[in-house]
């Protein structure tokens, strides 16, 4: 069975993909530890890559986002995301997390928190259980349980995982860290 350092490590690799020059962010959707559907951010199909110059900031206007495509992949197969767990490389921004909400997700494990955390704050809002790793790239990022990884509030974490209820000021204030 695959553990959260794998799907995170996944979903590193699936971002690298990313046609935006600005981010390359990866997504990895499952259920019972088993994956249903990946995304990266770029452009929609058959449109221009996105262009960024050197230090533009300036978030893009034509991306997909990673969350986003993994989503709607998902959707246009068919596949069922009530109940599933999003890895991803970056923590989701306020859309994607209304997106995440709507398609019925229930956890999702980021990487590294982006620059705008309002999306951990609405997911946090409704219940969904929410989980970074900190510290070196590519940790374990949930603690152990009989049928896999999954982080649950209120059980002791791992070093180096913010959990859901954890006190953050830098979350919870809607300060954040920048990516």
């Amino acid at each position: 069975m695959l553990s959260d350092k794998q799907f995170i490590r996944i979903a590193g690799i699936i971002g690298q993909s990313g046609t935006c020059e600005r981010l390359h962010v990866g997504a990895v959707l499952t259920i019972d530890r088993r994956i249903i559907s990946t995304g990266y951010n770029g452009a929609p199909a058959g449109m221009l890559h996105c262009y960024h110059a050197p230090l533009d900031d300036r978030p893009c206007e034509r991306t997909v986002h990673a969350e986003a495509n993994a989503i709607a992949f998902a959707a246009r197969n068919g596949v069922s995301t009530g109940g599933a767990v999003l890895y991803t490389t970056h923590s989701p921004c306020v859309t994607c997390a209304r997106l995440i909400i709507n398609a019925g997700i229930m956890e999702v494990i980021y990487e590294q928190v982006y620059r705008d955390v309002r999306g951990i704050n609405e997911l946090k809002a409704v219940g969904i259980r929410t989980g970074q790793n900190i510290g070196p790239i590519l940790p374990t990022v949930s603690t152990e349980r009989g049928d896999g990884e999954s982080l649950h509030p209120g059980q002791p974490s791992d070093e180096g995982i913010k959990t859901a209820g954890t006190a953050d000021p830098d979350i919870d204030s809607g300060r954040g860290t920048g990516v």
